[in-house]
């Protein structure tokens, strides 16, 4: 059963925390107390305040924890749902429509047609975690993986850590695909490459066939389409997360939950670094995206063929950018390109600094429109999907507004699915457990069309790009 915060008071490290709270207090009420105060009492002074308020933090969040374990082991014990002294509620019989009452709240990036739903696939997930992953706990591992064999959540390899980990099954990594669908904009706006090996080659069509007029009884002159090849190679990617021991015991259907979203939230991150602002060092695995893959052009910003530049200089500031800055953008978008899929990239703050701030300010708005504002962010007909990889501080020459449709300039492959281990000696220091993910992927931006100093040669790509101006 869940301890109270008094009992956990008088418990552990708990209780520690509390006697070096009252030691250190003791010792400054007596330092403030002399009339003369040495340095070295000062010195010692601003340690023990330092000290004393990182474990104040530490004991509010452990009586925070215990509150909220006791409230939810009062719910479950309402709805007759016995705890373990392990941790593990039986599962035999769970009502999952009682257990969502408890766990709602807190189950948030785990989905289904109902709350029962989507709390027993957390608690399912977490029951995947503690039974082939976390191996911290060896009598909470074997409990659950017993439960998992009972209740066919099967795995399809068990490695160790230098190998690879353990896969996460099919049921568990639509929920990660589908968060990192929500979480990045690179994967679900590239075009999707699956990949069944290390290296997948694509084809893709660089001309069309010339027609000709003929005379009569003439020979028709032959053309081919023209073609060349883009190259994905699987990089390996890897994510990293804490979280306690104490909390995988009791609360790991939360735990379950926030796990998922973190992992896929960091390789999301990652991804839409890769696939935006990747500049082919390591740190991006040696992958170039599309803004420097556009600035690498040229080294004269104007010769850009995909480029507007912001039309007036305004030195460190956008101040000058108008709405024909952004039309300019849309102009130059050619019209194969022009698809359904066709949509704005930029950061959220530059949006609503920049574009937003021009749409109020040129009138025909009434005051219900300025109240509710739009549903979805739109610019000049178009919608405006949220990149925060993107730059918004202005800088000279650098792009802060793609447009177009990024499935016919850029794809991602994707190698396999989501791998999953622990750190078996993470523990080894303190009560944590370091729980690492990872994924392979490539992402290759291979049309953003060219650059020439002669105007009438420049060919913009399917995704084109506003800019700042020279300062």
């Amino acid at each position: 059963m869940a301890k109270t915060y008094d009992e956990l008071l008088a418990s552990g490290t708990h209780g520690e925390i509390v006697a070096v709270i009252a030691a250190n207090t003791k010792r400054l009420d007596a330092i403030y107390a002399k009339a003369d105060t040495t340095d070295d009492e000062i010195t010692e002074a601003k340690r023990l305040d330092s000290e004393t308020d990182a474990l104040i933090v530490k004991r509010d969040a452990l009586k925070a924890f215990a509150d909220a374990k006791t409230k939810n082991t009062k719910r479950l014990g309402e709805m007759n749902v016995v705890e373990q002294p392990t941790g593990h509620p039986e599962t035999k019989g769970i009502d999952f429509n009682k257990m969502s009452f408890a766990f709602a709240p807190t189950v948030k990036h785990f989905k289904g047609t109902t709350n029962a739903e989507a709390a027993e696939k957390a608690y399912r997930f977490g029951k995947f975690i503690q039974g082939f992953v976390d191996k911290s706990n060896p009598e909470i591992n074997q409990a659950a993986k017993k439960w998992c064999d009972d209740h066919e959540i099967k795995v399809s390899q068990e490695l160790t850590p230098q190998d690879g980990g353990v896969l996460v099954p099919i049921e568990f990594e639509r929920t990660l695909i589908d968060l990192r669908e929500e979480y990045g904009v690179c994967r679900p706006n590239f075009k999707n490459e699956p990949m069944s090996s290390e290296t997948k080659v694509i084809s893709r069509r660089t001309g069309g066939l010339t027609v000709y007029f003929v005379g009569e009884a003439s020979a028709a002159t032959a053309s081919t389409k023209a073609w060349d090849s883009v190259t994905l190679v699987a990089k390996k990617l890897m994510a990293l997360t804490l979280y306690t021991t104490e909390i995988a015991e009791d609360a790991f259907i939360s735990v379950a939950d926030d796990l998922a979203k973190e992992i896929a939230y960091g390789f999301t991150l990652k991804e839409d670094s890769c696939g935006f602002i990747g500049d082919g060092t390591s740190t991006y695995g040696g992958m170039t995206g599309i803004i420097p893959k556009m600035l690498g052009l040229s080294g004269t910003i104007g010769n850009i063929a995909g480029i507007r530049v912001q039309a007036t200089i305004s030195t460190g500031t956008f101040n000058s950018a108008i709405l024909g800055d952004f039309e300019g953008t849309i102009a130059r978008l050619p019209k194969y390109a022009d698809t359904p899929k066709a949509k704005w990239y930029m950061h959220k703050t530059f949006y609503h600094s920049v574009p937003a701030t021009l749409m109020v300010a040129a009138g025909g708005n009434n005051v219900t429109d300025l109240q509710n504002g739009a549903r979805k962010p739109m610019l000049l007909g178009y919608p405006v999907e949220f990149t925060q990889v993107m730059p918004w501080v202005w800088v000279a020459n650098q792009i802060f507004a793609l447009f177009g449709d990024l499935s016919l300039a850029a794809s991602f492959g994707d190698r396999r699915q989501t791998t999953l281990f622990s750190d078996p000696y993470s523990q080894s220091t303190s009560a944590q457990v370091q729980l690492i993910g990872s994924e392979r992927f490539d992402a290759v931006v291979h049309d953003v069309g060219n650059a020439s100093g002669t105007a009438s040669l420049r060919v913009p790509g399917p995704v084109v790009a506003f800019a700042s101006a020279a300062s």
